[in-house]
């Protein structure tokens, strides 16, 4: 696979998890608290991706928190809202899948956050995010890292750096 990515830097993200996850988090003056964040875009295979990221990065302890931000109601129509997440977790359950629960649990015990804001359905591109979103900009600063994904308006935008 390695052969048709064009950029590869999973080692250095790694690398920083590691060190982020051994460090002393000024937020709860303790080491061992590393939050990722995940800006979902579509409901189905790619929000299971998202949730089978956010196990590995829990169980390999790269992370002790996983926070999926989803839309508050989906600009296209497969964009991940709340529900929809609740609802994967049923799907994947009802076909045998022990991870539903697992999920859920994570859920419950604040391993697993799911958020919205309006910020990701309004016509701003991210550099607006500070004076648009303050509250969800600062959230960001407490992140180790944060995924964007998906080839849709948000994702050209910060391609673009508009």
């Amino acid at each position: 696979m390695r052969e048709v990515l064009l950029v590869d830097d999973s080692e250095a993200i790694w690398q920083h998890l590691r060190k982020a996850s051994s460090t002393k988090c000024s937020l709860t003056e303790s080491s061992g608290y590393t939050r990722v964040d995940i800006i979902c875009d579509n409901y189905g295979l790619e929000l299971i991706t998202d949730l089978i990221l956010g196990e590995f990065l829990i169980v390999s302890r790269l992370a002790s928190q996983v926070c999926y931000h989803v839309k508050a109601m989906p600009w296209f129509v497969s964009d991940t809202t709340v529900p929809d997440l609740l609802h994967i977790l049923d799907v994947i359950n009802d076909h045998g899948g022990k991870f539903g629960d697992k999920w859920r649990d994570y859920l419950m015990s604040g391993k697993f956050i799911a958020t919205t804001d309006a910020f990701w359905t309004l016509p701003y591109d991210f550099d607006w995010m500070k004076k648009k979103a303050p509250a969800l900009y600062d959230y960001f600063k407490g992140s180790a890292l944060i995924i964007f994904k998906g080839y849709d308006p948000g994702w050209q935008a910060i391609r673009q750096g508009r």
